[in-house]
């Protein structure tokens, strides 16, 4: 059955054209004995692997079918950018078809999930150049478990910091290579003040990127929400927060199309815009492979198990009903089959804490004064924590980089004292990698440095070590402990701790949400809810009357903030999503109406635009006048703007017919009459009654940039503080809800936060270095990790490493969050900028 689902209709538009209907195929790949031996030695001359080697198992393999394989990339070698694994695939891939980091995007596999796990990463921005060095190093402050023990000496850390700036490591830690800006995704970054930077496993991180010549491009689709909610045709959802909410991506995003036919044996490029070198794949044209003929290196991703949504097939965490994904058998799988294989990148622990910079200034306070800082809050962890795999006794966390693991589910292991058949026991289990490449290197021909993806010398550095090094990775894998049955639901023991902890979650939880629905009862919530709302009316009337329309706007920081632990009652919050989907074709409230009838208080309006239409010239006139006047139909291209920010509702009226043709003519815009066509030919495929809009009403809003210091907002889309930027002639389509910032699940406090165990025999000695002093007789005792000797290299030899490190990074000329917020003071000035 297709799955009714919430998402945000105007989540993001498109930035290229809808690839169409999205076709299911079959494609067998059936290859001669000679041709097959052939291509297999082309494949080994290309990754420099052993020919006998890359061609052992082609007799058992060449009958098997697989969409998508991880293997090393040529094209990184060839083109010295990047390192590890790519993506090929083993089918035809039509142009236009959906592509996903799990396989290839059918009308079958649509209805089972809606695309990529999709992350939100916010208030996380690049550090400037030492920063990532010094963070790492930070006491981190536990009020449960006391200090965590400082395992290292000051010499130590000095020495740590050296290394790392001698090789130009201070500034970005690995981790920043996964993630992708999140520009694109308006309404989503719209709920940070700061950022917000993405995560989407697969094809987003593995394969190489391009601004040209690739063969996935990139497609703003829209962005599927999914919660923990049931769902229930126009009616919302009132029941009390689940204890899940806020502990898993609740966004799906099928965010590449085959731009081109891709051919059987290609390597994946995707498109992306911020490509510091260069790279276009035109000039070295992906080369053909045959993955599963180069031997151990090789792992399909999508012939054994595939991702679904609770929706579709129940899971043992989203029951029959919730956004949880699963991961299911797609054949029966024998015991110790290795399932799937991830590469991961290393992470700190103190990467994951956000509004960083404010523990910082914390716990420097505390060393100045020699005491603690009292009613420091909570330290609020990314949501990103709970996808990663980790130990109580390291700082080093690890996270996958290919979607499938990301899906598997939690089963503790077997409790005697519940009867077994009733019991859901772990079928699988996470190992370090395992496949032939030891061989290939006792064959003498290894894969070159930048190709390795599992290097195991990292399970002899220490943690500290092992998070500076780029280009570096591990590699695990996923094996069935028993026979799977096709259909089966693959699952793991994410460890004690995990199991522990979500069972004090779920009762602290319990105990919180029934005292919450106590004092609401206790205090009558439905008049205190009706006296605060009229207050609060009352006062932004006040303020209006007092100081006219600058003052009538959304207060985001507004004391009353609501989420859904703290709503009057619980029953009442919902959120930006749900809201759109029940009412997104209703007319807007203007500001007064708003006074009588105000829309939930975690939500707010916020309008597209194409870009500021103010400039640098325009902000030096000290004579210019303080409001600025533009129209929707000015734009360069109203049904695809570009920029999104909150705004006010000033004015709503009805729609003049052909008023669009009569602005034209204050239009500057000088262009050669295409556009213009281009715009009428849309408009008569719309609705012709309405100028091209469902809705007959017209708007007039303010536009405000309550998000000053959100750099991953457009330069073009921050506005200048000094002027009032009222914004005509909108139609109802330009106008969306959003949630305001801080208000969604992922910011409650009481939000599960837990990294996935990793057991005690992978995780060597060495890499514990939290040991803490609670219930440790004697803890102060333990011997401190020796500091690992750095390697003397000659000049020429330094240079030479400083480059290949730098080239690894995906993204290795990127502005920091202080370069940004420099070139945005200009806009933020009250006053004319006074160098002009």
């Amino acid at each position: 059955m297709l799955m009714q689902t919430r998402s945000n209709t105007n989540a993001t538009l498109p930035l290229h054209s809808s690839p169409g209907k999205m076709s299911g195929f079959r494609c067998h790949r059936r290859v001669a004995s000679s041709l097959a031996h052939a291509i297999a030695a082309a494949a080994a001359s290309t990754l420099n692997l052993p020919t006998a080697l890359a061609s052992s198992s082609t007799a058992t393999e060449e009958e098997h079918s697989c969409g998508l394989w991880l293997a090393p990339s040529p094209i990184k070698e060839q083109e010295d950018h990047g390192w590890g694994h790519s993506i090929f695939t083993g089918k035809l891939i039509p142009k236009g078809t959906v592509v996903l980091g799990s396989g290839i995007m059918d009308e079958t596999k649509s209805e089972k999930v809606f695309g990529d796990l999709f992350i939100p990463v916010y208030d996380w921005e690049s550090l400037d150049a030492g920063a990532y060095a010094k963070m790492l190093y930070l006491h981190d402050e536990d009020d449960d478990e006391g200090d965590a023990h400082d395992t290292y000496s000051e010499e130590q850390r000095k020495e740590q910091i050296k290394n790392a700036h001698k090789l130009g490591l201070g500034g970005d830690p690995p981790l920043f290579q996964e993630l992708w800006n999140g520009d694109n995704y308006n309404n989503l970054l719209l709920e940070s003040y700061e950022s917000m930077r993405i995560f989407m496993p697969g094809l987003a991180n593995i394969p190489p990127c391009s601004a040209t010549g690739f063969n996935l491009g990139q497609v703003q689709r829209q962005i599927t929400y999914r919660d923990w909610r049931d769902i229930r045709k126009d009616i919302h959802d009132e029941s009390p927060p689940s204890f899940q909410a806020g502990s898993f991506s609740y966004l799906s995003h099928a965010m590449f199309v085959a731009h081109r036919d891709i051919q059987p044996g290609e390597e994946l490029v995707v498109e992306c815009s911020n490509n510091s070198d260069e790279f276009d794949p035109k000039d070295y044209p992906p080369v053909d492979f045959q993955p599963k003929e180069a031997g151990g290196y090789s792992i399909c991703l999508d012939d054994k198990a595939e991702e679904r949504l609770a929706d579709h097939t129940p899971n043992v965490a989203g029951g029959r009903y919730g956004g949880q994904r699963g991961l299911f058998a797609k054949r029966t799988l024998k015991a110790g089959e290795i399932i799937t294989s991830t590469p991961l990148t290393p992470v700190h622990r103190n990467e994951m804490i956000m509004d960083r910079k404010k523990y910082e200034q914390w716990n420097m306070q505390a060393e100045q004064e020699h005491v603690k800082v009292g009613n420091i809050p909570p330290k609020k962890q990314q949501l990103l924590l709970n996808y990663m795999f980790g130990h109580a006794e390291s700082s080093l966390l690890w996270l996958p980089q290919a979607p499938l693991i990301l899906a598997v589910n939690h089963a503790s292991s077997y409790d005697q004292k519940k009867p077994k058949n009733v019991q859901v026991e772990p079928n699988a289990k996470i190992q370090w990698h395992s496949d032939k490449y030891t061989e290939a290197q006792a064959a003498g021909k290894p894969l070159t440095r930048r190709q390795q993806f599992h290097h195991r010398e990292l399970l002899e550095m220490d943690s500290l070590a092992v998070v500076q090094k780029e280009g570096m990775g591990l590699m695990l894998d996923l094996v069935a402990t028993r026979t799977i049955k096709e259909g089966e639901e693959i699952l793991i023991d994410y460890g004690k701790a995990w199991d522990d902890a979500m069972k004090q979650h779920k009762i602290q939880w319990e105990s919180t949400v029934d005292a919450i629905k106590l004092e609401h009862e206790q205090d009558k919530a439905t008049r205190k809810w009706q006296r605060k709302q009229e207050r609060e009316r009352e006062e932004l009337k006040a303020r209006s009357i007092k100081s006219g329309l600058e003052d009538t706007r959304h207060k985001h920081r507004q004391k009353h903030m609501e989420n859904s632990m703290t709503a009057i009652p619980l029953s009442s919050y919902v959120t930006a999503a749900d809201y759109n989907e029940l009412y997104g074709e209703d007319d807007i409230r203007t500001v007064t109406e708003q006074y009588r009838n105000p829309y939930p208080s975690n939500i707010e309006t916020a309008c597209y635009f194409g870009f500021d239409w103010l400039d640098d010239e325009d902000d030096g006139d000290r004579d210019a006048e303080p409001v600025t006047y533009e129209s929707w139909y000015n734009q360069e291209d109203e049904l695809d703007p570009g920029c999104l920010l909150p705004c006010v509702i000033t004015e709503r009226r009805d729609y003049i017919a052909g008023e669009e043709e009569k602005q034209k003519q204050y239009d500057n815009d000088d262009d050669d009459g295409y556009k213009n066509n281009e715009r009428k030919e849309r408009q008569s495929r719309n609705t012709e009654h309405n100028g091209g809009s469902a809705s007959p009403k017209r708007y007039t809003v303010k536009l405000i940039d309550t998000h000053e210091e959100n750099t991953s907002i457009g330069f073009q889309c921050h506005i200048y503080k000094r002027f009032e930027y009222v914004y005509m002639d909108i139609p109802r389509e330009g106008i969306t809800f959003i949630n305001k910032p801080h208000s969604t699940d992922h910011w409650i406090e009481q939000a599960f936060r837990q990294p996935i165990g990793l057991p005690d025999e992978m995780v060597p000695k060495i890499w514990r270095d939290l040991t803490q002093r609670k219930g440790m007789r004697g803890s102060n005792n333990v011997p401190k990790p020796k500091a690992a000797a750095a390697k003397v290299m000659t000049e020429k030899e330094e240079d030479a490493e400083k480059d290949y490190l730098l080239s690894v990074k995906r993204w290795n000329v990127v502005e920091t969050r202080r370069e940004r917020l420099e070139e945005l003071d200009e806009k933020l000035q009250l006053t004319p900028r006074q160098d002009l």
